[in-house]
């Protein structure tokens, strides 16, 4: 009787699992069509020497040699490390938890197959050989490579098809020529499931990625889709229409690339992607002669990460979601625009972050393709020390690229940056500024490697009050229609963001640098009669930060509200004191350095230092923050820095002979500077700003001065 009962449970069970097999092939076919449409206008072809040819991904058969001489060489050693170091972790994986894990998803088909594919490809070894064909032996059995909402669409897929079509292309001779077929036609659906299922959101469920060029998931889906479908392309009709689709895809994302090589999501995320972009464009432009990697995005992105180092190459200035740390694991992608663009300097500090960081560069497949040793290690000590991105409106100022010096940035820009802001505008739709922090004006201050005035890390909760700028009447930034806080930012409801955040001036006059940024479009009215909030819009929050080289920092507030307002002048550190509060003097600490300060205003200012807000992934920081208030229409306040630990470092700040004026007079150990300060006639119009040095030495860079003539624009 158990026995009858067991077999009669078996037996349901089978019924029920083949109807919904049945019922999910059923789902798949209503995605993904059994014929594809045929092409329209010209489609792209295999470039001659490639065709009918392997391996064509990234490599082929004529750059194999000099590939395997680089391999075994002293120069190749880095990345030779790394793929022998991570072999042995190479083998097919026992579960399917890639199916459903974007994160295993990408361990296995981005880090294991490649990195034990092309160690074949580079020694022979039939170990390396056996353990790449459990892999693709194992993804022909599956019919799926990814399962739920995004069946087939999703950052699993893709990363799966990513490792997939380049071992079937890397061992595409040593491969059975009936499994070669089965597998080459598994190819090809996955890529047109990819394009269906997401590209054309034929799948279910909320199309997050689809709306914008720059988001990264897109990225790593235009890696599985191309590199699936160039593995096996051969001209055919059922091939044809789907490669058309997907290098408009490629030539979409790369119009609406950021052409200074900036990413508005943060350090983080800017390498989070940057693979995965390259991999599909170098693919594209080895296979099909198109010029992709010739956007000035790839000349300029290593370039954006070398100046978003601290001091020591083993950390970044921080905004967006990003925490400590977040130099992130792959860094390789920049590798290949020194390559194109042969920036040896470049260079010099990407093998420097290596050395500090050695998990930076991680799985070195990607690195022994991307890293050209024609070109040289240069000297990153040649680089400019100040760097200005006027994408997302952010600068920076170094000392010098010396291990112990002084270095600080500073962030005016809109959610999203100005290019995606540009696409919104010429008819996109919603755009993804999720990990976009409300930080416009923040500036952070550097000593050697530890940051001393500090922001939030990946928050969960994305408010001005983590940050080095202003709340009016306890609120801080926000888009129209938008509140504020939230796990993610979020776009304006209407309007045009381009104006929320404005660097209206910046100079590099060597040992001085200016920058100014304007933020009074992230204040707008706002009225809450659940909680009783509200304040007026600011007519203008103009911050400028004044980089004077061995000296000190000075920055300059401009606040003006249209009515009485309280406004909260907020910054952070890992700790904070107070030294003089009635001289309005602080400092602040991290692990080993300290940065004294001083504050002045032109109306009182009442101090508090209380716990900050800022955390990282809901975790509170613990953060020491300083609140300066004051209740006014308008504020102005200078703050200088002391980074270099000058003696008995004074500001004073004067009224002009109109509002619009003042005088701000800084003293200290050699130092009696003046500076003069109009503001600007309207609201994006640069400040004009003079300065002259009495005492000190006169090789600083004065006397100095910014205006309308001799800054930047703004964007």
């Amino acid at each position: 009787m158990k026995t009858g009962l067991y077999l009669r449970r078996v037996c349901s069970l089978l019924v029920v699992f083949l109807a919904v097999s049945l019922s999910v092939r059923a789902a798949a076919s209503d995605v993904v069509p059994e014929k594809d449409p045929a092409p329209e206008g010209k489609v792209p072809e295999m470039v001659e020497v490639l065709r009918g040819k392997h391996p064509r991904l990234l490599l082929s058969e004529s750059t194999l040699p000099k590939l395997r001489e680089f391999y075994a060489s002293d120069a190749g050693e880095p990345w030779r490390t790394r793929m022998e170091a991570y072999l042995p972790a190479c083998s097919a994986p026992k579960d399917t938890k890639f199916l459903t894990d974007a994160t295993d998803a990408q361990r296995q088909g981005l880090w294991k197959l490649p990195t034990v594919a092309l160690h074949y490809l580079m020694t022979g070894d039939k170990n390396s050989l056996r353990r790449a064909k459990g892999f693709l032996e194992l993804f022909l059995t599956l019919p799926d490579w990814e399962t739920g909402g995004e069946r087939n669409s999703g950052m699993c897929a893709a990363n799966v098809m990513i490792g997939a079509a380049l071992a079937y292309d890397w061992l595409y001779n040593d491969l059975d020529p009936e499994f070669r077929q089965k597998f080459r036609d598994k190819l090809l659906w996955h890529a047109r499931a990819m394009y269906h299922g997401g590209h054309l959101m034929k799948n279910p469920g909320v199309h997050y990625w689809q709306n914008d060029p720059a988001n990264n998931h897109r990225w790593h889906r235009n890696a599985g889709l191309t590199l699936s479908i160039l593995a096996i392309y051969e001209n055919k009709p059922e091939e044809q229409w789907i490669l058309q689709q997907t290098v408009k895809d490629l030539e979409f994302v790369t119009k609406w690339l950021p052409q200074d090589g900036t990413c508005h999501e943060g350090p983080l995320y800017l390498t989070f992607g940057g693979n995965h972009l390259v991999l599909a464009m170098d693919a594209a432009d080895r296979c099909l002669g198109t010029k992709l990697l010739e956007a000035p995005y790839y000349k300029n992105t290593g370039l954006f990460r070398t100046h978003l180092l601290l001091a020591g190459f083993d950390d970044v200035f921080l905004f967006g979601d990003a925490s400590d740390g977040s130099i992130g694991g792959y860094n390789n992608f920049f590798l290949k625009g020194v390559s194109i663009h042969k920036q040896a300097d470049v260079k010099d500090a990407l093998l420097r972050v290596l050395e500090k960081r050695p998990k930076s560069f991680e799985f070195g497949w990607f690195s022994l393709l991307w890293d050209d040793v024609s070109v040289p290690r240069g000297n990153v000590e040649k680089l400019p020390t100040s760097s200005f991105w006027p994408d997302i409106g952010f600068t920076t100022m170094r000392e010098s690229w010396k291990d112990d010096a002084v270095s600080a940035s500073f962030k005016c820009g809109p959610f999203g940056g100005y290019d995606l802001n540009r696409f919104k505008e010429e008819g996109g739709k919603y755009i993804n500024v999720a990990h976009d922090d409300p930080d416009a004006n923040e500036f952070l201050i550097a000593m050697g490697g530890e940051l001393l005035a500090r922001t939030d890390g990946y928050s969960k909760d994305k408010a001005s009050r983590n940050h080095n700028t202003i709340l009016v009447n306890g609120l801080g930034q926000m888009s129209e229609g938008r509140s504020e806080g939230g796990v993610w930012s979020q776009p304006a409801t209407s309007g045009s963001m381009t104006r929320m955040a404005v660097i209206t001036g910046y100079r590099d006059a060597g040992n001085i640098v200016a920058t100014e940024g304007e933020a009074s479009g992230s204040y707008l009215a706002y009225s809450d009669k659940k909680s009783g909030s509200s304040r007026p819009a600011l007519d203008r929050f103009r911050r400028t930060m004044l980089w004077v080289k061995g000296s000190y920092i000075l920055v300059l507030d401009d606040i003006r509200a249209p009515q009485e307002v309280d406004i909260s002048w907020l910054i952070q550190g890992l700790q904070m004191e107070v030294a003089d509060e009635k001289e309005g003097r602080f400092v602040m600490k991290s692990e080993t350095r300290s940065c004294a300060f001083q504050l002045a205003s032109d109306h009182p200012l009442n101090f508090a230092i209380q716990d900050s807000t800022a955390d990282n992934r809901g975790k509170v920081l613990g953060y020491r923050q300083l609140k300066a208030s004051a209740k006014a229409q308008t504020l102005r306040v200078a703050g200088v820095y002391n980074p270099w630990q000058k003696k008995s470092l004074s500001v004073r700040l004067e009224p002009g002979v109109t509002p619009q004026e003042a005088t701000v007079i800084v003293t200290g150990e050699g130092i009696k500077d003046t500076w003069k300060w109009s503001a600007g006639s309207d609201r994006f119009t640069v400040s004009t700003i003079s300065a002259t040095r009495e005492a000190g030495d006169p090789a600083a860079g004065f006397p100095f001065l910014l205006n309308a003539a001799n800054s930047a624009p703004p964007k």
